[in-house]
């Protein structure tokens, strides 16, 4: 629907919207994408992250698609009141068929509002065989020293780097790489000088 800012650049998806809609331009995504779904006829529409999970279940709904899937990446304390009425109304109306949580302490996280016919699928990634880059000459990023820890996900407050950098500061010897990119990286940045963990850890970012 639209791309964040800390994106990949990847040309093959296609953004309805430039940026991150307000509340009227959520409303009028609906029946924009509701027409393009009839168009392409999906089998089964997989929404990812809560705006994209009220906007395409909603939509799809409209379209007539059978099988409507949302995916929780987020733990259930970082939702807002809006965003709880939004997911009680979708499972009260049924808008999703079927509800899916990264991890098991996400799906935890919502306690009795995690509905029964939520699964847990675990987050997988693709590891290609990619160029030399920067950060993998770091001598910090050296894989034969050990021991080093690599966190993978976006810089943002729910991922909690900042226990990781605190926790490195009384851990001499270990090692750690930061993959990612987000708006949290001033402060992630900040917390590692403060910590004094400058020549311990990397900020990879998106690789």
């Amino acid at each position: 629907l639209y791309r964040r800012r800390d994106a990949f650049d990847d040309a093959g998806y296609r953004d309805l919207v430039d940026d991150r809609p307000g509340v009227a331009g959520t409303i009028a995504l609906v029946p924009r994408l509701a027409r393009a779904m009839r168009d392409w006829k999906p089998t089964a529409v997989i929404a990812h992250t809560h705006h994209v999970n009220v906007i395409a279940s909603s939509a799809a709904r409209l379209a007539g698609v059978r099988d409507r899937v949302i995916v929780h990446h987020t733990r259930g304390e970082y939702e807002s009141a809006l965003r709880r009425l939004a997911i009680s109304v979708m499972r009260t109306t049924s808008t999703a068929t079927a509800e899916v949580f990264v991890s098991d302490s996400t799906r935890a996280s919502y306690g009795g509002r995690a509905p029964n016919r939520g699964v847990v699928i675990h987050n997988g990634i693709e590891a290609p065989n990619a160029p030399a880059t920067a950060w993998r000459d770091d001598p910090r990023s050296d894989p034969s020293v050990e021991p080093l820890i690599v966190s993978v996900g976006r810089l943002a407050p729910q991922k909690d780097h900042g226990t990781l950098i605190r926790a490195s500061s009384r851990l001499p010897d270990v090692r750690i790489v930061i993959v990612g990119d987000g708006d949290e990286r001033p402060r992630i940045v900040d917390a590692i000088a403060d910590a004094g963990v400058d020549d311990r850890v990397v900020l990879a970012g998106n690789v």
